[in-house]
């Protein structure tokens, strides 16, 4: 067997013949003598030191959580170039986007993250956004994904149901029997439809009642998917397509190619008038509305909510006393109905400035009869304030507070006659108390809170 030599051994033969050498050659020596050398010597692991170059991933959302929104999208465009969009870039692209406020090129990155995924929370998010941008379809096909991961999602069950009721009123009761059990404002919702559901399903217009619930619970978008599904089941259903008109106006969608098509389709129906009238009223043009809804009251004269609506435009378009002439009739037409009665109240509670007489005149004589009545009594505190006489009004609706403590409008009321008394922590107290209620004088109160001092 043939000896292997060991390069090493040649050390000791190849030092004096390196000293032999010219200095010419030194160079080529030196080097082969170093490469030699460390042939002999054995192998040592280098130590291990940080990595110089940054995680793509620790960047991007190093810069999301400073708010160089900008900066952090241009990192991960680079890292998707580099190695591929994944579901991880996919989600993180949309989350800056959506930070960004651009839900709709945030979508398309959510979409893509959510393929085949089980997460439950990310298809909720999803599934959210597509409603939010108006695609009932795309949420549909999300929701159901998003349910054989987790069929007790209250949320989902119920959002689905509303998408449902109309098509398919069978799957949407399944749904709602899961809804109904949620706590909060969507509970509150599918317990009302389950039973109208259940009662009228077969009815041909079902879906305006459905529709009904939705709008009155000032659920806009549900209520206008709802009309719309009725009117293209029900073709031609003009009282669908105008409340279907109205629902856009009501989230400030142009609604007018809807009421014009139900105008055109029932021009003598008293109850498209009156949708056109406050759709009119609505978009601004208030002696559009006025005739739109006189045109509804020649047709159904004995109607309050026509009466009540001509009120509000005439109030809308700085007529006072017509608008009092109105409300007043709305009231007796319906034979002093409650929430009617209130509308009219704070109408005068507002505009005793301006109509001092009548307004005071009023609120006194209501009060005659319902002395007792703390939202009356309320009323009436503030036009006395309106009209000049603050601390006599502050005396009215202390009294009402006294019958009524928690009562929000009193509240309200009470908190903007002390400031106008230029006493201001006293109110501040109070309207922090109505910002913290889910009370319609809520946001009003929070944005007076925003202007103080």
């Amino acid at each position: 067997m043939p000896m292997v030599r060991n390069p090493c051994s040649d050390y000791k033969y190849s030092l004096p013949l390196f000293f032999q050498k010219v200095h010419a050659a030194m160079s080529s020596w030196a080097l082969l003598f170093l490469l030699l050398f460390s042939a002999c010597v054995p192998a040592v692991n280098p130590p291990v030191l940080p990595t110089l170059i940054p995680d793509p991933y620790a960047l991007m959302q190093q810069q999301r959580a400073r708010g160089n929104l900008t900066t952090a999208l241009y990192y991960i465009q680079q890292q998707a170039r580099t190695g591929g969009w994944t579901p991880e870039l996919h989600r993180l692209a949309g989350d800056v986007w959506r930070d960004m406020g651009n839900i709709a090129r945030a979508v398309p990155h959510y979409a893509a993250a959510a393929e085949n995924t089980q997460d439950v929370v990310l298809l909720s998010q999803l599934a959210g956004h597509y409603l939010s941008l108006d695609k009932p379809a795309a949420a549909l096909d999300i929701l159901r994904q998003l349910l054989r991961l987790n069929p007790e999602d209250h949320w989902a069950n119920f959002h689905i149901s509303v998408l449902l009721i109309v098509s398919n009123s069978a799957q949407a009761e399944q749904h709602l029997f899961i809804a109904v059990r949620d706590d909060g404002e969507d509970g509150t919702i599918a317990r009302q439809l389950l039973p109208l559901l259940q009662q009228y399903r077969h009815e041909p217009v079902f879906g305006l009642r459905v529709g009904a619930v939705l709008a009155q619970a000032r659920r806009w978008q549900a209520a206008e998917w709802v009309f719309d599904a009725v009117a293209a089941r029900q073709y031609p259903l003009p009282e669908a397509i105008a409340y279907t008109a109205l629902m856009r106006t009501l989230q400030s969608k142009d609604g007018t190619p809807w009421m014009q098509q139900a105008l055109t389709l029932a021009p003598e129906n008293a109850a498209i008038r009156l949708m056109n009238g406050i759709h009119r009223r609505m978009v601004g043009d208030y002696e559009g509305s006025e005739q739109s809804l006189l045109y509804a009251l020649s047709l159904e004269p004995e109607n309050p909510i026509i009466h009540v609506e001509l009120g509000l435009t005439n109030q809308e378009m700085g007529k006072l006393r017509e608008a009092s002439y109105w409300l007043q009739s709305a009231v007796q037409i319906s034979g002093n109905d409650p929430a009617l009665q209130t509308l009219l109240l704070d109408f005068y509670a507002d505009s005793a400035g301006i109509l001092a007489d009548t307004a005071l005149l009023s609120l006194a004589g209501q009060l005659e009869t319902q002395p007792d009545n703390p939202e009356l009594l309320s009323a009436y505190g503030w036009a006395l304030h309106l009209t000049g006489d603050s601390f006599a009004g502050l005396e009215q609706i202390e009294q009402a507070l006294a019958l009524d403590p928690t009562n929000p409008r009193i509240l309200f009321d009470k908190a903007r006659v002390l400031l106008e008394l230029q006493r201001l922590e006293p109110a501040r107290v109070l309207l922090d108390q109505i910002a913290d209620s889910e009370s319609p004088y809520a946001e009003m109160a929070s944005a007076i809170l925003m202007g103080l001092p």
